[in-house]
């Protein structure tokens, strides 16, 4: 078992936590020119071989008492393999047109590999702050000299047509900045670092705003720093600083991008779906699907490969169903999906309550880590369009880390 060692870090964790994380999203791939379908497949062949390896000598050399959490990733793809197989006797289909694609669930298994590593949260913290910071840098460089390897992460802007919204390891990026967050505003750190985490942080927002433009992330971060400052405390001099700071920041943000954002957003809001289209898909998204959820029987639509030949009514609309965040969990894997989520949210929301808690009583202990845990997993639950971090296929490289994080505080 992984001793916990909250103040530990190597640089190679931190060097592999980075770039599995990275890769998760292809980023790594497309910087040096690999294709991306044979990266992605690569990818998941590398997650599944440390698997195998974790599991190997798991059994044959490290035979102690575990604890449940460290199966639940195991678990979950089960589940997500067993829904699939039985929709494809609902919705009859080859093998071949669903098992291989079971590959982009893969990330989930990336618990493993923290284990064979022996990964702390300080790596994990480090390693995700390095993560946002680059990207973010990225970002911004891409706004002054367009990056060839970062066009297939354009996206359309629903604010302005002309802008080029790159959008790449847009939740580890989230977490990277809530983490920063956290420390800047609660721990006792050298001033030195507070300003350099802090002029860190001013970056990574901006670019966040300015030109990723989602949504949800904002959402994600204003939520996520509420909780932030009610698990610092209000009352402490250095939170209330930073609250002051970022309100005054925020209204100056505010009058600056109104016109751009802000008016546009309300337009879209007041205007019905045809004017609100990046809107109106989810909602049109939550229609398909429930009809097509009812045609399995209320079972699941499961997972099916995107050029699947048979039946494949996944893919047989322009519709993504990740576009509708929780609700895929039912309606993709059923009741069991549903389960799974709201199971491993609550789980999870309970045991980083719980790290802070004691770590508060101990009054000698960084807190960061479960805090800002929590409020990622506030701001991706508590919102307008809530998320699934275990059973979404573009958001489990994170799910795996939550999943780690609360393994190593059970551990304890």
């Amino acid at each position: 078992m992984v001793s916990y060692t909250a103040s530990s870090w190597k640089l190679w964790r931190v060097f592999v936590v980075l770039l599995l994380l990275a890769e998760s999203d292809g980023l790594v791939s497309s910087m040096i020119g690999i294709d991306d379908v044979i990266a992605a497949w690569s990818y998941s062949a590398f997650v599944l071989g440390l698997f195998a390896i974790t599991m190997v000598r798991y059994l044959m050399f490290e035979r102690q008492r575990q604890v449940a959490i460290f199966f639940y990733p195991l678990l979950v793809c089960v589940m997500i393999t067993l829904v699939s197989a039985g929709s494809a006797i609902i919705f009859p289909k080859s093998l071949a047109d669903w098992l291989p694609s079971l590959y982009v669930f893969a990330p989930l298994l990336l618990f493993y590999s923290f284990y064979l590593c022996r990964v702390t949260e300080l790596d994990i913290a480090v390693a995700l702050i390095l993560l946002s910071a680059f990207v973010s840098a990225l970002i911004l460089f891409d706004s002054f000299s367009q990056l060839p390897f970062l066009d297939e992460y354009t996206r359309k802007s629903v604010f302005l047509e002309e802008n080029r919204r790159v959008v790449l390891v847009k939740n580890e990026v989230i977490f990277g900045i809530i983490i920063c967050l956290a420390l800047v505003v609660g721990e006792k750190i050298k001033h030195g670092l507070r300003l350099t985490l802090s002029l860190l942080l001013a970056a990574m927002i901006f670019s966040q705003v300015t030109i990723m433009e989602s949504r949800l992330a904002w959402l994600a971060m204003v939520i996520g720093f509420i909780v932030i400052l009610q698990q610092y405390g209000f009352g402490k001099k250095r939170v209330f600083a930073y609250s002051f700071v970022t309100i005054v920041a925020v209204i100056i943000a505010g009058f600056n991008l109104f016109d751009r954002y802000i008016m546009r957003l309300l337009d879209m809001l007041g205007g019905g779906l045809d004017q609100g289209a990046n809107i109106s898909v989810r909602v049109v998204s939550v229609i398909y699907f429930w009809d097509v959820y009812l045609e399995s029987h209320c079972w699941g639509i499961g997972m099916m490969s995107a050029t699947g030949s048979s039946n494949n009514v996944l893919h047989s609309s322009s519709l993504n169903i990740a576009d509708i965040g929780a609700w895929s969990s039912i309606f993709q894997f059923g009741i069991l999906g549903l389960l799974t989520w709201a199971w491993l949210t609550y789980v999870c929301f309970k045991s980083f309550h719980e790290e802070t808690r004691q770590r508060k009583l101990q009054n000698n202990r960084a807190m960061y880590m479960p805090i800002a845990a929590n409020a990622l997993l506030a701001g991706f639950t508590i919102s307008v369009l809530p998320l699934s971090l275990f059973t979404q296929e573009w958001t489990i490289s994170v799910g795996a880390v939550l999943l780690y994080l609360l393994w190593l505080y059970r551990c304890r």
